[in-house]
């Protein structure tokens, strides 16, 4: 199946440090990958929650959604199931599904990566940016 090369960008390369982070409720959300570097397929961003902090449950009904924990440890809660999860773990949420999470003593530092993209503009508003 062929695909329109002027709706998919041919690549990107983004610098560390080149992205805004922004304070989304108590988290740190710095926009990695945007979905119109993508073509809209996905956008990815590092999350970083202070101690027993993290996201109330909530869906998605748009889009999957995968985490990569970098450090620290965090408690999700994916429909009936729950997961301790460390340095290196992955957890992967279905659109449509019920999840939350809470890090655990230490900040937590994970990718998340959504599929579609696109969500990433409700994260921005919501939140306010971070100027170091």
């Amino acid at each position: 199946m062929a695909t329109n090369s002027a709706q998919v960008p041919a690549g990107s390369h983004v610098q560390a440090g080149t992205r805004q982070a922004h304070l989304v409720y108590r988290s740190r959300f710095t926009f990695l990958v945007n979905s119109e570097e993508t073509g809209g397929r996905s956008c990815t961003m590092e999350v970083v929650s202070p101690p027993g902090d993290g996201a109330q449950p909530h869906t998605h009904d748009d889009a999957d959604e995968q985490f990569y924990v970098l450090e620290g440890t965090v408690t999700f809660r994916v429909g009936a199931a729950t997961y301790h999860a460390s340095t290196g773990d992955v957890i992967f949420i279905p659109r449509g599904t019920e999840h939350s999470f809470t890090a655990g003593a230490t900040p937590v530092k994970m990718l998340a990566t959504f599929t579609p993209g696109g969500i990433e503009r409700d994260f921005i508003a919501a939140g306010a940016p971070i100027y170091d």
